[in-house]
């Protein structure tokens, strides 16, 4: 048996208890009462953790310090502790018992913030404990939620890796990207629910945003803006077809202004949009629908905007383009076939030779001609193909020889 405490919103925790006390009427402590000692065990993610702080607190004192009693004692490599805990009375004959954990180290101070556990009801209120004087109490396993971990890239406006740019995540540890601009952190402490990014990179204009993201999430591309160049914000995200699959080839256009990037293999795109509120125009390749949509939701909070998602209600396609037989005048003569562009790459082609309804020859390559053939019609159907995606084929129009 267990209980769960996610390791975030601290700063909301200590705001709801002082709010809650402060409307409510005025309760003095009468006393401490004899400690109780309580036992028991320390997880992160389920796993037992060493040199966490446990400590008893009491939370009717004035000047916030531990009373009288209260002992404090890091977890051992069993993630196992033994405290004592100030057993508090008000004049209203209630009771009170707390227990805190908090982060020594570095390393925990990057993995999770202080948490407080009290026996009196409220929002911040994480186990129900039953103050009893001078017992030895075995408290459910205190299993401790870890910051959410985030990762990304930083790039510039071409598309380039911003190697060595300092992610700050609101840990103690700041983190810079790699030689490909990716990085992986975890956000640290939330203010109203909400957790803070900011990148920062010699040349570029600082970056930023305020969210509530899951663990695991990906930001995607943050485009950073040179400090010589006018403010502009990133923006990103990504786009899927009907049946949820990455839309490759699809792009965002600033309506009036400049597109962003074309959606790659897994449908995601960035780029940057010249203010917080612009209208997008969002087409992409075999269909004809186009999506409009508005900037400014995804823009309010920071200049840099990611999870923009779009999706299309038809289903993702091969286009390609109608191909061509052309006459080559070579020894022997053979027909050529012009494939045309093929959207999105990579298209594999395989082609098929007609000469009326009888296929002669299965293959991209050169036609040779025949006598055979002449005065004949003699078409090529190209087959284009892509994983993931239902193939598509264009005929040629006819082609004649002349008996000549």
């Amino acid at each position: 048996m267990g209980f769960k405490v996610a390791g975030r919103a601290v700063f909301v925790s200590l705001l709801v208890i002082a709010l809650a006390w402060s409307v409510g009427p005025e309760v003095k402590a009468e006393g401490v009462l004899e400690p109780m000692t309580a036992t028991g065990v320390v997880l992160i993610n389920g796993k037992p953790v060493a040199g966490v702080r446990v400590c008893g607190l009491g939370w009717y004192t004035d000047d916030g310090n531990p009373p009288n009693g209260a002992t404090c004692a890091l977890t051992g490599i069993d993630g196992g502790y033994t405290v004592k805990v100030p057993v508090l009375e008000n004049s209203l004959g209630d009771r009170d018992a707390c227990l805190a954990a908090s982060p020594v180290t570095t390393a925990h101070r990057d993995l999770f913030a202080p948490i407080s556990l009290t026996s009196h009801g409220g929002a911040w209120c994480r186990l129900p404990l039953d103050p009893n004087p001078g017992a030895v109490v075995a408290y459910p396993n205190i299993d401790i939620e870890p910051f959410h971990r985030l990762k990304g890239r930083v790039v510039d406006p071409q598309g380039r890796p911003v190697v060595g740019a300092v992610v700050d995540s609101g840990t103690p540890t700041k983190h810079r990207t790699d030689r490909r601009g990716h990085f992986s952190v975890r956000l640290g402490i939330y203010y109203y629910d909400d957790g803070d990014i900011t990148v920062t990179a010699p040349g570029f204009r600082r970056s930023w945003s305020r969210g509530q993201w899951r663990d695991g999430y990906d930001l995607g591309h943050i485009v950073m803006v040179p400090k010589n160049k006018p403010a502009k914000y990133s923006y990103s995200g990504r786009i899927v077809d009907a049946a949820g699959k990455p839309f490759v080839g699809a792009r965002v256009c600033v309506v009036g202004g400049a597109c962003l990037s074309k959606a790659g293999s897994q449908g995601r795109y960035y780029g940057l949009v010249p203010n917080t509120s612009v209208r997008l125009r969002i087409s992409a390749p075999g269909t004809t629908e186009v999506i409009t949509a508005d900037s400014s939701p995804q823009l309010s909070w920071g200049s840099f905007g990611e999870g923009n998602d779009y999706r299309f209600h038809a289903k993702r396609s091969i286009v390609g383009s109608l191909p061509k037989i052309v006459r080559k005048a070579t020894r022997p003569e053979v027909l050529m076939v012009r494939l045309g562009a093929w959207a999105p790459k990579p298209v594999s082609q395989t082609c098929r030779w007609r000469v009326g309804s009888k296929v002669v020859k299965k293959s991209c390559s050169a036609l040779r001609i025949k006598a055979a053939y002449r005065g004949k019609p003699i078409t090529v159907t190209v087959k284009g193909s892509r994983p993931g995606y239902p193939s598509q084929s264009r005929t040629s129009r006819v082609f004649r020889l002349s008996h000549g």
